[in-house]
């Protein structure tokens, strides 16, 4: 009887583990889904903050800078149109 519950026992013990090892896979399976998807969130968003501050540094130098420089030219060339006078570069 002794030797009938001691094999009983032992595969218990043998499918608890093998459950349990069944289980730790799983759970690292799903924390290694988990992490990838947070990873590809967060990079999608870094990319996108990325694209959204180059749009905007894109910007603010076109309109703080080349225009500006535009619209100086744009006068220089109407005053010597206007006046007739020639402006030396030299």
């Amino acid at each position: 009887m002794k030797q009938v519950f001691k094999k009983r026992l032992i595969t218990r013990t043998t499918s608890r583990k093998i459950y349990q090892d069944k289980e730790n896979k799983n759970f690292f399976g799903k924390a290694a889904e988990a992490f990838s998807s947070t990873a590809q969130k967060y990079t999608k968003t870094f990319n996108k903050s990325l694209n959204n501050f180059m749009e905007a540094t894109a910007i603010m130098i076109v309109t703080s800078c080349v225009i500006p420089i535009l619209v100086i030219l744009f006068f220089l060339w109407f005053i010597q149109t206007i006046s007739g006078m020639t402006i030396n570069t030299k």
